[in-house]
């Protein structure tokens, strides 16, 4: 669910997180999106860091010397 005033949002944190429904608990947090942006940033850094490794030939082993 999405609310466009903070005041409700917070108020869903605070009401909402920990309810039962259908014995199963719910859990309410805010969307920050600059922690989706730095996953996706950190996930591509490391597909990176991988080609770069393999273009270069270097191993696990070689980084544990």
């Amino acid at each position: 669910m999405v609310y466009e005033d903070i005041y409700d949002a917070k108020n869903a944190c605070e009401h909402l997180s920990g309810f039962n429904v259908l014995g199963r608990y719910l859990i309410v947090l805010y969307y920050q999106p600059n922690k989706v942006t730095k996953k996706v940033s950190l996930q591509k850094k490391q597909e990176e860091l991988e080609e770069m490794k393999r273009k270069f030939g270097i191993t696990e082993e070689d980084l544990k010397k």
